[in-house]
């Protein structure tokens, strides 16, 4: 088919995509938000340039290197869908990331305290180790290059992107990959003397990106390109001021890096990695909250594209100003996510590299990190095995207890509830079934959940409709939580039902006098007196209890789990159907507890439900990605049970 002179517009379809928005241009084409019409699915689909396009051979190596990068699996990669060549143009679809990307994230706010800055970075090396492993080199680590995505209100998910230059390491060199590509301030020494870009150059640009997340600048500036690339073959290793410990080997991991001579760096993305972690589990050290831009003297700068850095005169020391600085309680997760007007989600626009960032930093700025592990695979908030086993013991705390600490006016404490053995469903069959759909079954536990897990990460909102039963109390749970923590639906106990809402990390209840009898089980509320007080206004919860309910209410906090092992294997169960979708059942144990869950064969593979036979409980899952809209209720028609309670 011929390829078209022009460049589709918003309504217009590409095979199965259906073109929504434009998000950004480039000098290989221009970036779409675009819907997967045959999965429902939102994705970044990049057409390329007619000029481009219509070059045979530079089809055939795309396609080529497309078909490659499509098979690289890493949950800090962007994934990519799908290319093709179809109704005149040429494309690749990719997993769309929501939130702009580091640079952006650093202009705006400034560097991150010291423990937010490796978290981000540990996790760029885990992908980065992904695409080497994978037989990829990257070519062109920076800032714009890392896309992020806020996951709830206190963790950030990096996404090493565009490998629009990559090569594979045992490729040939093209007429293309002849061509010097990088960015001066991210290039390792001898590529600026012409030699070839490989695994330790990529290891060297990775070590610069950790510099600039720590201080806001990149290492080496110059009036020049010429004066940048000096600076990175002669100038010394920046460095921190050593102040404890945990300053002087993250130290030692810039040097290694950024080693001038190749054979002295880390010899694995995954060594550097390491080496952060190690860092990170220094929670104890005080520096952790400390913005290492304050430390070395730096300041932010503009960092999202390839022009230099250029800096004749020292930078003060203070992040820019701005609405909210880095050291603002603020949060990404008060950024609305909801449908603008044209239906499109108003964040997705930051997934270009001219969109705006985020308007607020994430929550972690200006505190120490939550936790001491990375949010990869295997890292110390939890297993893989263990990833969906958090869900029925969330619902049972908040439903059972979280409702009875709001009538109580007190701050409940989490449940973690029991749990038994549930095994697959009856038989199913393999008839219409794709050939994708039938490998995907024919992996093992482990790899299914891992898929799983991988799809369900990118999600925006999910819709939630379960029961529970906990010493003979029933419970259950119908509504939309979401990736930042809100949340708009009911919960019953026994005959009882109450509304929930959770927005921008406030919580309200509003129940009706059988909710408030059924979670009264310790008879310390009047109810005839709660009653007459709250009539049918809802209750606002304090800040711990709004917490509380994020377990419910966050999709990512779902994800998370309990954040613990498992000691026995995953087992695969049987193939059934969910509302005519193919599943098959993957069982996992937390010690005496087990958890079904039942994954979708086609891609993506998203959970359809979860299942406890000791809680009775089960939840299915459904609307992924639907469009969310809610909003706090009016003031006037709000009462804080603190008001009136001891």
């Amino acid at each position: 088919m011929p390829v078209t002179a022009s460049f589709p517009t918003p309504g217009d379809s590409i095979g199965r995509f259906r073109v929504i928005a434009q998000l950004g241009a480039g000098g290989m084409g221009v970036v779409y938000d675009a819907l997967e019409v045959n999965l429902e699915r939102r994705v970044a689909l990049k057409v390329i340039s007619p000029q481009l396009a219509g070059d045979p051979d530079f089809r055939a190596r795309f396609a080529s290197e497309a078909r490659a990068l499509a098979s690289l699996d890493s949950p800090h990669v962007v994934q990519v869908y799908a290319h093709g060549e179809e109704d005149g143009y040429l494309y690749i679809a990719t997993q769309l990331i929501p939130d702009g990307d580091l640079g952006q994230m650093l202009t705006r706010w400034g560097p991150p305290p010291l423990g937010k800055a490796l978290e981000l970075i540990e996790q760029v090396a885990s992908g980065l180790h992904d695409a080497h492993t994978a037989g990829f080199v990257h070519r062109d680590i920076k800032p714009g290059n890392v896309l992020v995505r806020r996951r709830g209100a206190d963790t950030v998910q990096a996404y090493l992107g565009d490998f629009g230059i990559a090569r594979r390491i045992d490729a040939e060199v093209t007429r293309i990959g002849s061509v010097v590509a990088g960015t001066p301030s991210y290039m390792a020494p001898e590529l600026h003397s012409g030699a070839q870009a490989g695994l330790s150059t990529d290891i060297y640009s990775l070590g610069c990106l950790l510099w600039v997340a720590l201080t806001g600048q990149p290492p080496y500036s110059g009036a020049t390109e010429f004066e940048i690339a000096g600076a990175h073959m002669t100038s010394p290793v920046p460095q921190l001021p050593t102040v404890s410990p945990m300053t002087e080997a993250l130290n030692r991991a810039l040097r290694v890096s950024m080693a001038k001579e190749p054979g002295h760096r880390y010899r694995s993305a995954l060594a550097l990695r390491d080496d952060l972690r190690e860092c990170l589990r220094m929670t104890d050290d005080p520096t952790f909250g400390v913005h290492a831009a304050t430390l070395s003297g730096s300041a932010p700068t503009q960092l999202g594209g390839g022009a230099p850095h250029v800096s004749r005169t020292p930078t003060p020391s203070v992040p820019p100003s701005s609405p909210a600085s880095p050291s603002s309680t603020s949060s990404w997760s008060s950024v609305p996510s909801s449908p603008g007007p044209s239906g499109v989600p108003r964040h997705l626009a930051a997934s270009s590299p001219t969109a705006a960032p985020p308007s607020g930093p994430p929550s972690g700025y200006g505190a120490p990190p939550r936790s001491s592990g990375g949010s990869s695979g295997g890292s110390a908030r939890g297993s893989r095995r263990g990833l969906w086993i958090g869900l029925s013991a969330a619902a049972v705390a908040i439903i059972i207890g979280g409702g009875a600490a709001i009538v109580a006016g007190t701050g409940g404490d989490d449940d973690n509830g029991g749990g038994g053995g549930a095994g697959g469903g009856g038989g199913g069959g393999a008839s219409g079934r794709s050939a994708e759909s039938q490998e995907f079954l024919d992996s093992d536990a482990d790899a299914i959940l891992l898929a799983a897990e991988k799809d369900m990460r990118v999600l925006d909102s999910v819709r939630m409709s379960g029961t529970v039963d906990q010493d003979g109390q029933p419970g259950g749970v119908e509504m939309t939580i979401t990736s930042a923590g809100d949340c708009d639906g009911e919960l019953s106990i026994g005959d009882g039902t109450a509304q929930l809402r959770r927005i921008d990390g406030e919580a309200w209840l509003r129940p009706d006098r059988a909710f408030l009898e059924a979670s009264n089980t310790d008879g310390s509320v009047d109810v005839d007196l709660f009653m007459t007080l709250i009539g049918d206004k809802w209750l606002k919860a304090d800040a711990t209890q709004s917490d509380d309910f994020a377990d419910l209410c966050d999709l990512d906090e779902l994800l998370e789990g309990d954040g613990g092992t498992s000691d026995g294997e995953a087992a695969k169960g049987e193939v059934t159907e969910i509302e005519g979708q193919e599943v098959v059942a993957i069982t996992t144990a937390d010690g005496s507890d087990t958890t079904v869950a039942q994954v979708r064969l086609e891609a993506p593979h998203y959970v359809l439900r979860l299942e406890n036979e000791a809680d009775n409980g089960r939840f299915d899952l459904s609307g992924f990605d639907e469009p969310f809209t809610a909003e706090a209720p009016p003031a006037d028609e709000v009462i804080d049970p603190a008001d009136f309670t001891g």
